[in-house]
């Protein structure tokens, strides 16, 4: 099922294709996937017109005009693909619309779940997207915090509402929580302050990575890699992962690595000896981390303390540098990966260390600058 990151990819397609190009024709081959507007009035609003700067809020697509503005869900199997009036036409592409210069922008969807929407003016746009929450690529610490802190459901139901936050879906939540290590069943409104900020965090920078990506990208370091295995394994830990459902939909968990909130944590912390995730304070220059297993800080000391246990399982960087001597990171390595994935291709594996306190160590730098930004 498309996600944020997916939608975000097809708003680059739609960009590249047909920004700043006129609709010389609009063929519907399917009405099914056409909602309160019919194919003459379909055409009749948008041949002769251009396709403006394209904008998405979580897993919509609106396609500006300069005039009327076409709304795009791609339900569970949509897509928008780049071609040429020429190629020829597959059994799901539903809706075609070539435009000048020789291109041809296809909604192309197998189920028909959602479609295609014909607004007039802003005030209908506005209407369509009413019930939509902030987007999450877009929404502010304190926002995201104030939505969690209100609604009194399970964490992994409250991240998938759309009217809560606009754009995450199963792979995504999923991940996110893992990354976060929080179980999806935890109530939202029992999370501390200190799990919402822990939350928010990893929810940006799987999203960054995703996003990059072109989708919730199967690597061999992240949950989404391992959930759809017979017998799938967590690629932090190494247990067995459990499967339920929330909602209908399919979850995914590390019972190990998911705690049940900065409480868990602690508890957890005083039952393995293992860091309970605050990090040390220390005088001096560097980062310091904390060891796992005994809790003391390294000699490094520092600004502010970054626990093994918030890195590990993290994608950290690759000890590789690029021309101009920046160093690359693991989701930089493989950008749009997840086409192979669509066309029926493997996924790259990310290259990053599997050690923990190798992890932790060679990303603490990373992670401290990315809590200060997010701050």
């Amino acid at each position: 099922m498309p996600e944020l990151p997916d939608v975000e990819g097809f708003r680059e397609v739609l960009e590249s294709c047909a920004k700043g190009r006129v609709i010389r024709r609009v063929d519907v081959r399917d009405t099914g996937v056409l909602h309160g507007v019919s194919t003459r009035r379909l055409r009749d609003a948008l041949e002769g017109r251009r396709f403006t700067e394209p904008e998405r809020h979580g897993k919509w697509l609106l396609a500006r005009t300069g005039g009327p503005t076409l709304v795009l869900h791609f339900g569970m199997t949509g897509r928008l693909v780049c071609g040429r009036p020429e190629d020829a036409v597959e059994a799901h592409d539903r809706v075609l619309f070539t435009v000048s210069g020789g291109h041809q922008l296809r909604y192309r969807d197998q189920r028909k779940l959602q479609g295609l929407w014909l607004c007039d003016d802003e005030s209908e746009v506005a209407r369509l997207l009413d019930r939509q929450g902030p987007d999450a690529m877009a929404v502010d610490r304190g926002e995201f915090e104030a939505a969690l802190s209100a609604r009194r459901g399970s964490v992994k139901t409250v991240l998938t509402d759309q009217s809560v936050l606009a754009g995450l879906g199963n792979l995504l939540a999923d991940e996110i929580l893992w990354r976060a290590r929080l179980r999806p069943t935890i109530r939202a409104s029992d999370l501390t302050e200190t799990d919402r900020r822990h939350l928010y965090t990893h929810m940006r920078r799987t999203l960054r990575s995703a996003v990059t990506a072109g989708c919730v990208p199967p690597r061999d370091s992240w949950l989404t890699g391992h959930r759809d295995t017979p017998d799938p394994t967590c690629p932090r830990c190494g247990d067995h992962l459990r499967r339920s459902r929330m909602a209908g939909r399919s979850t995914v968990w590390c019972p190990r690595c998911q705690s049940q909130g900065s409480l868990g944590r602690r508890r957890r912390a005083v039952r393995t000896g293992e860091p309970s995730g605050r990090g040390s304070r220390q005088g001096g220059g560097a980062v310091g981390t904390e060891s796992r297993g005994h809790g003391e800080p390294s000699d490094g000391g520092g600004r502010a303390g970054v626990a093994v246990e918030d890195l590990a399982g993290v994608p950290g960087p690759v000890l590789r540098r690029d021309g101009a001597g920046a160093r690359l990171g693991a989701d930089e390595l493989a950008p749009r990966e997840c086409q192979d994935v669509l066309a029926g291709g493997g996924a790259a594996a990310d290259e990053a260390p599997r050690d923990e306190d190798a992890v932790a160590v060679a990303y603490a730098e990373h992670a401290l600058v990315e809590e200060l930004v997010v701050q």
